[in-house]
């Protein structure tokens, strides 16, 4: 039988306090401590063992002067690996974690190296000990750092019309409702000239993105409420889940408080829309009137300075072309 070893099980470093580099290394790379090896500890001289949530990749922290900086000592680097998204919020977090590379430099976003099938950030611990975090979900990674560093939002123009088509389309025809003509209705909400918002999203000048609000009430038999409907929100397939959305939906809706408007519709999924501020409509007994769809679905969001209690009970209308509602 061939002799194959399954994994490395763990790295040892010296450090000058188990205890507190354990803070460290839980407070900057969520490492916890092995409880069930925790007793190794009590000796002095013995290793206090850190560990990922899997328990796969240890760390050995032993007591004794830091090795990391003093050259011929020890390892030259451990890495750690994660997967892209994961690897972009670590890089959100730099900023709060004063975290400074081999060379004294504080570790920012910009030192990301790209190694074509892998894409790391490198750093040291307080105690000299040379780290990276990498992930080898390099294309996804490679596109979520475009839009962290790229990504432009502005109002559409008539120079935008046959991209956002292409878009919508593609978007629509890739996801599991496919598409209904939604590619058509930022040139019907045009022609007709109601009051509406149409924003595109853009990498290196190129549409990725498109959302599109049209003018929409909430009424009851004595009041009209004034407001906009969401839809559709589309992303080009090779972007989606990178986050260009969830920017337009807040871009947008932040343009639109601006302007006074006092409540924003969506028919979608809750655990999406709930991201961005919306709540289920049902909590204030606002429904929506297109048959066949179910009101969990249905979302609103009002403006900060709106007392929504004064909308309880209302009908939502979205705009006429839209289809029949409420009949």
């Amino acid at each position: 039988m061939t002799f194959r070893v399954e994994q490395i099980d763990h790295v040892e470093l010296y450090v000058p306090d188990r205890y507190q580099a354990a803070d460290w290394y839980h407070n900057v790379l969520g490492l916890e401590i092995v409880t069930d090896l925790e007793h190794w500890a009590r000796d002095p001289s013995g290793p206090l063992m850190i560990a990922t949530s899997s328990g796969q990749t240890k760390l050995a922290l032993f007591q004794g002067p830091a090795r990391g900086s003093q050259d011929g000592y020890g390892f030259h680097l451990v890495a750690f690996k994660t997967n892209a998204t994961s690897f972009m919020t670590f890089l959100t977090r730099l900023a709060t974690l004063d975290l400074r590379d081999n060379k004294g430099r504080p570790v920012q976003p910009e030192l990301v190296r790209d190694h074509g099938s892998a894409i790391s950030i490198y750093f040291n611990d307080p105690y000299g000990n040379h780290l990276e975090l990498t992930t080898y979900e390099h294309e996804r990674c490679r596109k979520l750092l475009a839009v962290k560093n790229e990504l432009t939002i502005r109002e559409a123009t008539s120079a935008d019309e046959t991209l956002i088509g292409e878009v919508v389309r593609l978007a629509f025809e890739s996801s599991v409702h496919g598409h209904h003509g939604e590619a058509s209705f930022h040139l019907i909400a045009q022609q007709s000239g109601i009051p509406r918002l149409s924003l595109v999203a853009c990498l290196n000048q190129q549409v990725v993105g498109h959302i599109l609000f049209t003018a929409a009430t909430l009424r009851n038999a004595t009041r009209t409420f004034h407001g906009m409907g969401l839809a559709p929100v589309a992303v080009h397939p090779e972007y989606q889940n990178c986050g260009i959305g969830t920017a337009l939906i807040r871009t947008g809706l932040q343009q639109l408080w601006t302007q006074n408007c006092l409540f924003a519709i969506v028919i979608g999924a809750p655990d999406y829309y709930s991201r961005c501020g919306f709540v289920p409509a049902k909590t204030f007994d606002i429904q929506h009137g297109f048959e066949g769809i179910p009101q969990e679905f249905f979302l609103i969001d009002f403006q900060p300075n709106v007392d929504d209690s004064a909308a309880q009970g209302m009908r939502a209308y979205y705009a006429d072309f839209f289809g029949p509602q409420h009949a």
